[in-house]
């Protein structure tokens, strides 16, 4: 190949591929809720845990990275642990890990988390740690109920009530 032809094929190549990075940001083909070009175009955007809210299982300080393409082709489910924006915040994305899905009915009653009735095994959970107060509700279709961990120092589904599917960016895939 002459080197005419080479840088051709190069030029091509760097008009080519960020055209391509910009369609697939503008498209938004995955539907991420975010701008953040890391989201749309790689799949990825890490986050820091500011609080403890998810500790112990994701502690103050830590990074865990959001997969913001995993719900293309699944459904959100009871466990997932889920970047999404607050109904009363959504400038600022929550860490929580999802406790009820559309349709159930969630309910915080002596310390134990009721999901249609029957009790849940969180070995996840802060030890020793208060939960608040009681608390039920009814999942609307299309919405998740989320709580934090550590139920006693987190701002969640109990506080800002359900959070709809679509203001979920993505489901935590690593901690770095």
């Amino acid at each position: 190949m002459t080197t005419p032809k080479l840088s051709r094929v190069l030029l091509y190549l760097l008009w080519v591929i960020p055209g391509l990075l910009l369609i697939v940001y503008f498209l938004n083909p995955f539907g991420v809720p975010s701008w953040d070009p890391r989201g749309r175009v790689l799949g990825v955007i890490p986050y820091r845990m500011p609080a403890s809210s998810m500790a112990p299982t994701y502690p103050v300080g830590s990074f865990v990275v959001a997969c913001t393409w995993a719900y293309a082709r699944s459904s959100p489910a009871p466990g997932d642990v889920i970047v999404f924006r607050p109904p009363t915040d959504p400038d600022t994305p929550f860490v929580k890990r999802i406790v009820g899905i559309g349709g159930d009915t969630v309910e915080f009653s002596d310390g134990a988390l009721l999901r249609n009735g029957v009790a849940q095994d969180e070995p996840y959970l802060m030890p020793d740690a208060a939960h608040g107060d009681d608390h039920r509700s009814s999942v609307p279709s299309e919405h998740v109920f989320v709580a934090g961990d550590n139920r006693a120092n987190s701002l969640d589904s109990r506080h800002f009530g359900a959070v709809a599917n679509d203001a979920i960016i993505g489901k935590i895939c690593g901690q770095l």
